[in-house]
């Protein structure tokens, strides 16, 4: 066989290895290490906490009533725009569906699969019913043990919204999960 032909041989081999570990790494989505992770997010909660309630409920609150209302709300907001640190365990299965937005996701809540690629994970979540809720949730891999994100979310009901932004970043601890269970 002549150098040529091996030079060309090997190069094809090579090429179809290198197409094949990118269709596999394609596959499984965020090119991260499964294993524990220590997820962070903080935020920012904005609206109208007492005019997330129904408006039939509404009707029956007098205004010191719903004065109150909105006061023990907008203190609830304060504890949702803390800082939260979290275990996680990501598994291969964790990377092919997607993460989970919510760890208690309602019936009336639909998570959908956006992009999934080795850089980037989006996903959807639409709730119907009362509150409605959009959102969004994005993960990007910084490199195989680090991750950054975005939350957005909009939640609708009795005329008024609250939106609330999140931002993420997570690290990798160690390819054993302990006693934290995958999602």
């Amino acid at each position: 066989m002549s150098a040529i032909r091996i030079v060309c041989a090997t190069l094809a081999l090579s090429l179809t290895g290198a197409a094949a570990q990118n269709a596999q790494a394609a596959s499984i989505g965020l090119d991260i290490k499964t294993g524990l992770w220590e997820m962070t997010s903080t935020g920012k909660t904005k609206g109208r906490p007492a005019a997330m309630l129904p408006a039939e409920v509404l009707k029956h609150l007098s205004p010191s009533q719903r004065s109150q209302m909105n006061s023990v709300m907008s203190e609830g907001m304060k504890h949702a725009d803390k800082k939260r640190v979290s275990k996680k365990c990501v598994t291969e299965k964790t990377l092919k569906r997607g993460f989970k937005l919510d760890d208690k996701p309602s019936t009336n809540c639909k998570e959908t699969l956006v992009t999934n690629n080795a850089k980037l994970m989006e996903m959807r979540l639409h709730c119907t019913g009362t509150p409605r809720a959009d959102g969004s949730y994005r993960m990007e891999a910084v490199g195989h043990e680090e991750v950054r994100g975005i939350m957005t979310m909009k939640v609708k009901s009795g005329g008024g919204y609250v939106t609330m932004n999140r931002d993420m970043k997570g690290h990798w601890l160690g390819p054993d999960c302990g006693n934290v269970k995958p999602d």
